[in-house]
């Protein structure tokens, strides 16, 4: 729950981080341009009267933080979760959400991984 500077890709529109560091597509680009954007963790709205049954995390290596800021929200809806994700950052994912009752399934395409219970 901050205030942090977003890159921008005003060139494709493709690609965009709140990380200070840029990946090989953001260099080649050589993006610049940023935006101040409010963060918020998923958590501060799990108390929505609607139930939540499906969510989908793309977030360019920042799945740990963005599980481990809705932990709450995932054991109050139970919902599916499909997580795109590299094999280093998954292994510690597992671990969190198996925790929480889940089961895990690879999809092959584009490195995602369906967790349901």
């Amino acid at each position: 729950n901050e205030k942090r500077n977003f890159l921008i890709d005003d060139i494709r529109g493709m690609t965009g981080t709140l990380a200070d560091t840029r990946n090989y597509i953001q260099e080649y680009q050589k993006l610049k341009n940023t935006t101040v954007v409010t963060t918020k963790r998923f958590d501060d709205f799990h108390t929505i009267n609607k139930q939540i049954f499906l969510i989908k995390v793309d977030v360019e290596d920042h799945e740990i933080e963005v599980i481990e800021g809705m932990c709450k929200a995932i054991r109050f809806h139970k919902p599916m979760l499909i997580i795109e994700s590299n094999s280093s950052n998954i292994k510690i994912i597992k671990n969190k959400i198996n925790n929480l009752g889940y089961k895990c399934k690879f999809i092959a395409k584009d490195l995602n991984y369906v967790f349901y219970q």
